[in-house]
């Protein structure tokens, strides 16, 4: 077989779901007594694939780990600059099983790049990154930036950490069933009425987002 043979083979099973996301391949000596080649074939095929995305290579023990998988598509909510009480979440396209996880919150000053979001150039923000999966394939990388006085606020009646504001590998703090976030923070009450210029405290135009940033992961399908 070719290089091109085996990384076409190997594609097959990333995206058919054999090989799931994040999971190691074989290493390069072992790929090669598969397929029966020489090891520079082996590692050519393994090339192919990370010039798709659809793997990254490592030095050591991690080896070749899968960087894709199954097509999955989601549909982006939407967050309004200045109403934020009409947002709506985001969900899968076909009813699959949708996950978030934080993978950052940090307070610092906005940046002169925030600045040109809205923000007043040093005033106190907090930074949010999260990832978006879809029956364990990420499929959005997503950066949301607000005014600290924004993040800091408490539901009525809820004393721990404020939500926008809980660490990394926090327990996930969801409102009651059938209230949305928005709405049990109170964010409606900072929605200023509809300004010439986009407002300081919360610019989150629609997609390509500004202070909300989603990204497509490398190697996943279409975002709805």
């Amino acid at each position: 077989m070719t290089a091109t043979q085996i990384a076409a083979a190997l594609r097959h099973r990333i995206l058919s779901g054999e090989f799931a996301f994040g999971s190691r391949l074989p290493n390069v000596r072992d790929l090669a007594e598969h397929y029966d080649v020489s090891q520079q074939t082996a590692a050519a095929a393994y090339a192919a694939l990370a010039g798709m995305g659809m793997v990254r290579t490592h030095r050591g023990k991690q080896g070749t780990v899968v960087a894709a998988g199954p097509p999955a598509s989601a549909h982006l909510g939407t967050f309004g600059p200045y109403d934020v009480t009409a947002a709506t979440p985001w969900k899968p396209a076909s009813g699959d099983s949708g996950e978030t996880a934080t993978t950052r919150v940090r307070q610092m000053p906005a940046t002169a790049a925030m600045a040109a979001w809205g923000f007043e150039e040093g005033s106190d923000v907090v930074e949010r990154t999260r990832l978006r999966s879809v029956d364990g394939i990420p499929v959005q990388h997503k950066i949301t930036v607000m005014p600290y006085e924004l993040a800091a606020q408490r539901p009525e009646g809820y004393e721990g950490v404020p939500p926008m504001l809980a660490p990394v590998g926090a327990a996930r703090v969801d409102p009651p069933e059938g209230v949305r976030m928005v709405d049990w923070l109170g964010w409606g009450r900072f929605a200023p009425s509809r300004p010439s210029r986009p407002s300081r405290w919360m610019r989150t135009p629609r997609r390509p987002s500004v202070c909300r940033k989603a990204s497509r992961v490398p190697g996943r399908g279409p975002l709805g």
